[in-house]
């Protein structure tokens, strides 16, 4: 995924997903933002997660969750799957679950 200005993506030769969903939250009168991208990261299928949820109007990062899936071909192919980072509202989580 490139960044060409702090209002632009686009999406490169590893990208697999790259997408965002909004939420208007009228209670707090705020619009929320998560944007989630999925990109190639290694030999043999493995990729990886990356997830985000934002305050647009403020700019503000509410949490994150960034996780690895790793093909192993030999001796037997299996995926291992490891959350390498998880926080939202400035707590550290495990799972996706939080966001």
């Amino acid at each position: 995924m490139r960044r060409h200005s702090t209002e632009s993506w686009t999406r490169d030769k590893d990208t697999l997903l790259l997408d965002y969903s909004n939420h208007y939250n009228k209670a707090q009168n705020k619009c929320f933002i998560s944007l989630e991208y999925h990109f190639q990261s290694g030999a043999g299928g493995s990729w990886t997660n990356n997830i985000s949820l934002w305050d647009v109007y403020e700019n503000v990062k509410y949490g994150f969750f960034f996780e690895t899936h790793e093909v192993v071909l030999k001796p037997e192919y299996h995926v291992e799957n490891s959350v390498g980072s998880c926080e939202f509202l400035d707590k550290k989580c495990k799972t996706i679950g939080r966001l």
